[in-house]
């Protein structure tokens, strides 16, 4: 099926604004009536961004109170549109009417048990009884929709909001064969069309685009996602890497299989002898390699099974194994990658075996230094210079997010906890009347230092972007989020107001903006802007300071404060003091005395914030893990290589004892072998890391300094690992018995 997604970017005056994946109500039937293309279109409308649901059902006098947050409003056409797996219900009927719902099954069994749910009902408070007409199959994690609820489509908004509200996500099922470019072209004409004489096309300009479905969960990142998308870059770098640390296997496997020579020379001088040809020595060692790297194969397919939990930890999100959705393409990939490994693994290993000669081999003396010791060489500095980047790169991006943590944000965020206001609405005067009553109650603990209840907290996409000028005549406009806050918002979040004052009242013409909305509007500085009307009749009343109200990967945005009543979903309690558990249960005990029909939801906000970080975390974890096997597989090719070195050096030793040479000349001689590389790695590495690290911290408007330290340190690390992993073989070499050395060959 051809699937896309309508989004759109927002242009004022030609300057761009936002992208966004939400859009207007009507494009959905506009489109489809004016182009033939379109066999059908869906909106779906996240209800958690206007007033989060509560639902609850009663069985014998029990009663489960819910609060979701994934429940979507959708148009009867969604289950012609999407192929949603219905486990029970008829996807013809099953959103046709007023108040249907669906479940996932995983919401099934929470509200109902097990069996059959049909026909039940499920009260969803402020709205009445809903009727539950089908079940359907969890959705898979990689999907870039996340919904446990869908409910038949209601009456959301207005007349004036069908072109004016970008709160929908907008599908649209295209006819086979469409061509996208010529079909996109088309719709925006049809859009600009319909948009012409509204209120909208008067001061803004659109440009409408159309995402294919697939690309949607990892190249998308545009605000209004209904969740936080995945990202090609972080797959495309893990297969990168993935790929890296198969080649340092790779290489490993070389650098040992030269290493094993040593000991199988005299198989092979007497396989010869006794006549055997080059190409069945080749055949012998190829074959010998391919039954490892099966064994290998066997042991890695067990081990990413056992290890599934360790690794869904890691990247954060449950991952479903291709092995049991798709076996036959897996079975062929594995046989293509074992084939494909073998050949680059056992063919160089397997010529220099097979090109021993039978004289020599009977002997021992298998390789000679000035033929392989060059190419062993550049496969030792390669792994290591792989290492040392990895480490590098662990450790800038770890002290990425220190710098970041570690920044003044420009508000208070730790000691806060932030409790949902579940069921807010404007309409609703009983609630607002309660909230306040609740805030009051909470201030009057001891521990407490003060409560304000708002639209937004910190940490979170503010979805309400408004639109200002200076005034009516000015074109210039500028767009700005919006947060209603109340009377205590200021001290609650410890703000710093740079002019003006506070809100002296609930009196909803008050505004107050931050330095950066000031600047984009166009006044030559704070005090000009105090006194000023915007919006025909809002004052400035106050200049507060430019504060993060989203994480350091993006930049301080233009932001507009007013006092209201409409949609206050959080609110922020500002504690002080150590007895945080004590003080917690008295917010909940209070929060159930006013609320004793609403189920309480609360969290910490320095936690919530650092969320924001949650993919860099996982970065990190991901270069540790890496660097750590980069790190072990590299000291055993380091392993190899000195055990070749010393093998073929055990005379030179063995005289340069008897000469008189001490353990630690034999040290330093010994270690200058393989010393050298390592030097020629980490001078590599460190520009090689630097200019990575930099491309990288391009993405971030507040980034940390990068400093010499930083690259030495992974080399310097990388090499006393080194040099410990192979300690052993240099000691027991320098303490061999002289004689034994000079009886050598």
């Amino acid at each position: 099926q051809d699937i896309v997604r309508v989004s759109y970017s927002r242009f004022i005056d030609g300057e761009f604004q936002f992208s966004k994946a939400q859009v207007f109500p009507a494009i959905g039937e506009a489109v489809k009536n004016a182009l033939p293309e379109v066999e059908e279109f869906v909106r779906i409308f996240p209800m958690a961004t206007y007033v989060e649901p509560i639902l609850s059902v009663e069985t014998n006098g029990d009663k489960k109170t819910f609060v979701e947050s994934t429940l979507y409003v959708v148009d009867s056409s969604f289950l012609k549109v999407f192929s949603l797996s219905l486990l029970q219900g008829d996807p013809i009927s099953a959103l046709r009417g007023e108040k249907k719902i669906l479940l996932s099954a995983s919401a099934a069994r929470k509200y109902f048990g097990e069996g059959e749910v049909l026909n039940k009902t499920i009260h969803w408070d402020g709205t009445g009884d809903w009727l539950v007409t089908g079940v359907f199959e969890d959705l898979p994690e990689n999907s870039h929709m996340k919904f446990d609820f869908l409910a038949s489509w209601m009456r959301l908004y207005g007349d004036r909001s069908e072109w004016n509200w970008d709160g929908f996500y907008t599908y649209l099922l295209l006819k086979p064969g469409t061509d996208r470019a010529k079909f996109q072209a088309a719709m925006q004409k049809t859009v600009e069309d319909k948009l012409k004489g509204t209120e909208y096309a008067k001061r803004l300009d659109a440009k409408f685009i159309l995402q294919p479905l697939e690309d949607i969960h990892l190249y998308s990142q545009l605000n209004g996602e209904m969740q936080a998308n995945g990202s090609a870059v972080i797959v495309k770098s893990l297969q990168a890497i993935a790929l890296v640390i198969l080649g340092l296997a790779l290489i490993n496997y070389l650098n040992l299989s030269l290493a094993r020579a040593i000991k199988r020379g005299k198989e092979v001088g007497v396989r010869k002898i006794v006549g055997s040809s080059r190409r069945q020595l080749m055949g012998l060692f190829f074959t010998e390699a391919f039954t490892l790297n099966s064994l290998s194969l066997l042991l890695a397919v067990s081990a990413s099974v056992l290890l599934t939990v360790v690794f869904n930890n890691l990247v954060g999100k449950p991952v479903e194994l291709v092995i049991w959705r798709q076996p036959l393409a897996t079975i062929a990939y594995c046989l293509l990658i074992l084939l494909l490994i073998s050949v680059l693994s056992g063919f160089y290993p397997a010529r220099i075996m097979a090109s021993v000669n039978p004289a020599l081999g009977v002997k021992g003396a298998v390789l000679n230094a000035s033929r392989s010791g060059l190419f062993r060489k550049f496969l030792l500095t390669t792994q290591f210079l792989i290492t040392i980047v990895l480490v590098a790169g662990t450790f800038v991006v770890q002290r990425q997010i220190e710098h970041m943590q570690r920044q003044n944000l420009g508000f208070a965020l730790n000691q806060n906890l932030v409790v949902k206001n579940t069921g807010a609405s404007e309409l609703d005067s009983s609630f607002v009347s309660r909230m306040r009553l609740f805030k009051e109650k909470i201030r009057q603990h001891k521990n407490i230092i003060n409560a304000t209840i708002t639209s937004n907290i910190p940490g979170r996409e503010n979805d309400w972007v408004g639109r200002l000028r200076r005034s009516e005549e000015d074109p210039e406009m500028i767009s700005t989020t919006r947060t209603r806050v109340d009377l205590n918002f200021m001290n609650t979040y410890g703000l710093k107001l740079i002019a003006g004052r506070n809100f002296s009242s609930e009196n909803a013409k008050q505004v107050i903006l931050n330095q950066f909305a000031v600047k984009l509007l166009g006044f030559k500085n704070d005090q000009e802007a105090l006194g000023s009307l915007l919006m025909r009749d809002h004052e400035i009343v106050g200049i507060v300071n430019d504060y993060h109200e989203r994480s350091l990967q993006e930049q301080i945005g233009p932001s507009m404060f007013t006092v209201g009543t409409g949609y206050m979903k959080f609110t922020t309690v500002r504690i002080c003091g150590g007895d945080m558990k004590g003080t917690v249960e008295f917010v909940e005990e209070q929060w159930h005395q006013v609320f004793p029909d609403k189920p309480l939801e609360y969290f910490f906000l320095d936690d919530f914030f650092n969320r924001q970080y949650q993919r860099e975390q996982q970065i990190a974890a991901v270069f540790r893990y890496f660097s750590t096997i980069g790190i072990f597989i590299a000291c055993l090719g380091l392993f190899g290589f000195v055990y070749f070195m010393t093998h073929q050096r055990t005379k030179e030793i063995g005289i340069r004892k008897t000469l008189g040479a001490s353990a630690a000349n034999l040290l330093i001689l010994m270690s200058s072998e393989f010393g050298w590389l390592l030097l020629l790695a980490g001078v590599v590495a460190i520009p090689v890391s630097y200019f990575l690290s930099r491309e990288w911290l391009t993405k971030y408007p507040f980034r940390m300094e990068l400093n010499w330290q930083l690259f030495l340190l992974p080399m310097v690390l990388v090499a006393i690992l080194a040099f410990a992993s192979v300690a052993i073989l240099l000691i027991r070499a320098i303490r061999s018995n002289p004689v034994d050395a000079l009886k050598y060959e």
